[in-house]
């Protein structure tokens, strides 16, 4: 891998969790690479409620709880994607509060332990889409350049970036014959 220009990991981090709420519908107010006394970049997403057992054990509480841990763990995810290695290590405030919003649906150790390993996976490969890969690439320069994107902006570059894949994708099954498409997913 090509060595990263300064504030590049942390720019595809930030984005990785951008673009991993806007997919699935989070709400977040604006990611930044200002570094804080807590960070050296973060995306603010919104605020899971006070913990509710009977919610958590729900279906709908526990796809909630598993869509913020993605959005956690989505920053490492694109870290990975970016540079072909990631510090994910146990003590990392993502996978430390991916763990905590797993333990809140699971019944153990163990169950919680499967739950973020199943939710790793499921993130890769929804940061390793190409479309999504698209937003979190022009997402990450022009955070680069901007250092503070708000949330409005911030899902027009993604918004921006999936049409723009789109067209190339579309332009790209346009002059294939019908042999090199894939087949259609049942």
């Amino acid at each position: 891998m090509a060595k990263l220009l300064p504030g590049e990991r942390i720019s595809y981090h930030e984005a990785g969790h951008a673009v991993a709420a806007f997919v699935l519908r989070m709400r977040f107010t604006h990611l930044s690479i200002i570094p804080d006394e807590d960070s050296i970049g973060h995306t603010m997403t919104s605020k899971l409620r006070d913990f509710q057992p009977d919610v958590a054990r729900s279906r709908a509480g526990r796809d909630r709880y598993e869509r913020y841990a993605m959005v956690s763990l989505a920053g490492l995810a694109a870290e990975r994607l970016k540079t072909g290695r990631v510090r994910y290590r146990i003590n990392h405030p993502d996978v430390i509060q991916s763990y905590e919003l797993c333990s809140n649906t699971c019944g153990s150790d163990e169950e919680t332990g499967a739950c973020i390993n199943w939710l790793w996976e499921r993130t890769k490969n929804l940061m390793k889409s190409g479309r999504q890969w698209a937003a979190v690439e022009a997402l990450a320069k022009e955070l680069r350049v901007r250092r503070y994107i708000g949330e409005r902006e911030a899902r027009r570059i993604i918004k921006e970036a999936f049409s723009d894949w789109n067209k190339q994708a579309r332009g790209k099954r346009g002059g294939a014959d019908k042999s090199d498409q894939p087949a259609p997913v049942i």
